[in-house]
């Protein structure tokens, strides 16, 4: 399962989703559609939460899937705002 995606999970009758907490730098920069470059300056900058696997400078980055969602979200608000203003 790669973190952060929907997967089916069968108990008996009834489908959910499961939804992983916590995901790669790659697997957000995937699903935010931009490189793993820019998803680690977000982190550093702390507009994505998370945490290294360690305190080595390479050590691998975690982050929250709802932290990612949210970035995503207000990305696209702030993408769409100028837009609107421009139209008005």
């Amino acid at each position: 399962m790669v973190a952060g995606t929907h997967d089916r999970v069968h108990t008996g009758v009834r489908i959910f989703r499961v939804r992983s907490r916590a995901c790669s730098a790659d697997d957000a920069a995937k699903f935010l559609g931009t490189s793993k470059k820019t998803v680690l300056r977000a982190f550093h900058e702390g507009h994505i939460k998370g945490y290294r696997l360690s305190l080595a400078r390479k050590s691998p980055v975690v982050l929250y899937t709802a932290s990612v969602e949210s970035f995503d979200r207000r990305r696209k608000e702030r993408q769409a705002a100028p837009a609107e203003s421009n139209g008005a």
